[in-house]
């Protein structure tokens, strides 16, 4: 069987509580990285695809066989909206990549993230849960919605008619609604649950 490839994870994401994972010392990030790529191996996996914080020292891991795991394409930090809402300052971030994303971002500092994605050849990747959220970001020209979450009718339309991709991740869903209780996270009553994210375009 060939091996397989996870399109959407996070090898640093030590918690489901991104501030958690800001405030966590870069060694227990990184060990926590070393044991999810084992795992991932160990299960069958040989290449995966990271969309926010996975950067090129756990890549080159990796290929120097420092931590036994598969093959890690990254995104590096996320871009976070800026709190000035400046061109400038997302170019820098886009640049750097030393930002995360923090909240539903403008759509002039979409634009000027793809616009400086396309300069290098790149794409752009956004986390996206509402319809409405999805939608926009693949009129923008956003590349790859992930999640997707809350997809409806007009949303999958909007993605067809931009040429986008989908990158779903219902597994997760269904293990942040199994461990919601013990991972304290604040999600509603009711069999339309959904898990509260940070992020969304």
């Amino acid at each position: 069987m060939p091996g397989l490839i996870d399109t959407h994870c996070h090898v640093l994401g030590s918690s489901v509580k991104v501030a958690e994972i800001e405030n966590q010392p870069l060694t227990y990030v990184a060990q926590y990285a070393r044991k999810m790529l084992s795992h991932a191996l160990s299960c069958g996996f040989t290449a995966v695809r990271d969309v926010g914080g996975g950067d090129a020292g756990i890549a080159r891991a990796v290929e120097d066989g420092l931590i036994d795991g598969p093959r890690v394409y990254f995104a590096g930090r996320a871009a976070a909206r800026s709190p000035l809402h400046q061109d400038h300052d997302v170019r820098r971030r886009v640049v750097s990549g030393r930002s995360h994303l923090d909240g539903s971002v403008p759509d002039e500092e979409i634009e000027v993230a793809i616009e400086e994605s396309r300069r290098r050849r790149k794409y752009v990747a956004a986390h996206c849960h509402p319809a409405e959220s999805i939608a926009r970001a693949a009129r923008l020209g956003v590349r790859t919605i992930e999640h997707a979450t809350l997809i409806d009718e007009a949303s999958a339309q909007a993605v067809k008619k931009a040429d986008a991709y989908v990158v779903p991740t219902l597994v997760i869903v269904r293990a942040l609604l199994d461990a919601s209780a013990s991972a304290g996270l604040p999600l509603r009553d009711g069999p339309a649950r959904t898990p509260a994210h940070p992020t969304g375009a």
